[in-house]
């Protein structure tokens, strides 16, 4: 097990270092490298904890958690509880995919916030789940 630090953002990843040559194909999944990287050596962390970080700005988060929170009060359901532990959920530094997904199921709701729902679905790759 290896622990690689990011000192800028003081990000810490924890998981096994893989050695490999860069191929365009031949994996299950689908990493893009420029073919400037292809057929080189490179050292891959696969972590042992996936967690995903935030690639918006923290004015779009806040947008979202507005407008999400508003979504939910809306809703009368067995599963507002559910729906706000995941809108908290997705206000830490780190977070679950599966959190980020339903509170994107939610935002879609929104008619006003397509500007939102766009960059989600663009930065974290939404459209396959």
């Amino acid at each position: 097990m290896a622990k690689i630090k990011i000192t800028e953002k003081e990000i810490e990843i924890e998981g096994t270092v893989e050695e490999k040559k860069v191929t365009p194909f031949g994996t299950s999944a689908h990493i893009p490298v420029s073919k400037k990287h292809s057929g080189k050596y490179v050292s891959v962390v696969v972590p042992s904890k996936s967690k995903y970080f935030w690639l918006l700005t923290s004015g779009e988060l806040k947008e979202i958690n507005i407008v999400v929170d508003k979504i939910i009060e809306k809703k009368d359901s067995k599963l507002h509880h559910y729906r706000l532990g995941c809108l908290k959920n997705i206000n830490q530094t780190k977070f679950h995919l599966g959190d980020l997904q339903k509170v994107y199921e939610l935002l879609k709701e929104s008619k006003n916030h397509k500007h939102l729902v766009k960059k989600l679905k663009e930065a974290y790759n939404l459209n396959s789940y």
